[in-house]
Protein backbone atom coordinates (compact mmCIF):
# COMPACT_ATOMS: atom_id res chain seq x y z
CA UNK A 1 0.00 0.00 0.00
CA UNK A 2 2.84 2.46 1.32
CA UNK A 3 4.71 1.76 -2.55
CA UNK A 4 1.18 2.40 -4.52
CA UNK A 5 0.34 5.54 -2.86
CA UNK A 6 3.76 6.88 -3.47
CA UNK A 7 3.43 6.63 -7.55
CA UNK A 8 -0.16 8.05 -9.27
CA UNK A 9 -1.74 4.86 -11.14
CA UNK A 10 -0.80 5.92 -14.45
CA UNK A 11 2.97 5.38 -13.66
CA UNK A 12 1.68 1.73 -12.33
CA UNK A 13 0.45 1.22 -15.46
CA UNK A 14 3.01 2.71 -17.18
CA UNK A 15 5.46 0.44 -15.16
CA UNK A 16 3.83 -2.76 -15.67
CA UNK A 17 2.82 -2.62 -19.04
CA UNK A 18 4.94 -4.95 -21.22
CA UNK A 19 8.21 -4.07 -19.41
CA UNK A 20 9.77 -7.11 -21.33
CA UNK A 21 8.20 -6.54 -24.84
CA UNK A 22 11.53 -5.03 -26.72
CA UNK A 23 13.32 -8.51 -25.41
CA UNK A 24 11.20 -10.66 -27.37
CA UNK A 25 9.42 -13.77 -26.17
CA UNK A 26 10.44 -15.71 -23.18
CA UNK A 27 12.16 -18.65 -24.17
CA UNK A 28 13.19 -20.36 -20.85
CA UNK A 29 13.90 -19.04 -16.88
CA UNK A 30 14.93 -20.17 -13.96
CA UNK A 31 15.14 -19.20 -10.19
CA UNK A 32 18.59 -18.04 -9.18
CA UNK A 33 18.21 -16.99 -5.81
CA UNK A 34 15.68 -15.99 -3.17
CA UNK A 35 16.09 -14.69 -0.13
CA UNK A 36 14.42 -12.60 3.03
CA UNK A 37 15.22 -9.54 4.33
CA UNK A 38 14.15 -6.61 6.56
CA UNK A 39 15.84 -3.79 4.93
CA UNK A 40 15.82 -2.55 1.27
CA UNK A 41 17.58 0.75 0.49
CA UNK A 42 15.16 3.86 0.48
CA UNK A 43 12.65 1.54 2.30
CA UNK A 44 11.13 1.37 5.78
CA UNK A 45 12.06 -1.76 7.62
CA UNK A 46 9.75 -4.90 6.60
CA UNK A 47 9.23 -8.29 5.84
CA UNK A 48 10.34 -8.18 1.65
CA UNK A 49 11.44 -11.35 -0.38
CA UNK A 50 13.54 -10.63 -3.62
CA UNK A 51 13.68 -13.03 -5.75
CA UNK A 52 15.61 -13.45 -8.99
CA UNK A 53 15.51 -15.65 -12.11
CA UNK A 54 18.04 -15.82 -14.95
CA UNK A 55 16.02 -15.46 -17.90
CA UNK A 56 16.64 -16.07 -21.82
CA UNK A 57 14.60 -14.35 -23.86
CA UNK A 58 14.12 -14.17 -28.02
CA UNK A 59 16.48 -10.79 -28.35
CA UNK A 60 18.10 -10.96 -25.35
CA UNK A 61 20.02 -13.95 -23.66
CA UNK A 62 21.36 -13.63 -20.27
CA UNK A 63 18.89 -11.41 -18.43
CA UNK A 64 18.48 -11.19 -14.95
CA UNK A 65 14.88 -10.33 -13.46
CA UNK A 66 14.35 -9.18 -10.05
CA UNK A 67 11.00 -9.81 -8.17
CA UNK A 68 10.15 -7.70 -4.81
CA UNK A 69 7.71 -8.69 -2.45
CA UNK A 70 6.47 -7.39 0.54
CA UNK A 71 3.72 -8.17 3.54
CA UNK A 72 1.33 -5.93 3.86
CA UNK A 73 -0.48 -5.16 6.97
CA UNK A 74 -3.48 -7.71 6.33
CA UNK A 75 -0.20 -10.69 6.13
CA UNK A 76 -0.82 -11.15 2.28
CA UNK A 77 2.69 -10.59 0.28
CA UNK A 78 2.01 -8.13 -2.83
CA UNK A 79 4.73 -7.70 -5.56
CA UNK A 80 6.25 -4.02 -4.98
CA UNK A 81 9.01 -3.92 -7.88
CA UNK A 82 9.94 -5.93 -10.79
CA UNK A 83 12.81 -5.19 -12.62
CA UNK A 84 14.73 -6.45 -15.95
CA UNK A 85 18.66 -6.06 -15.75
Amino acid sequence: TRFRSAEPADQWNGMLSGPGAPLGELTSGTLANARHTRTLPGAPEADYVVIQYGAVYANRPGVTETVVTSREADGAWKVITYLIQ
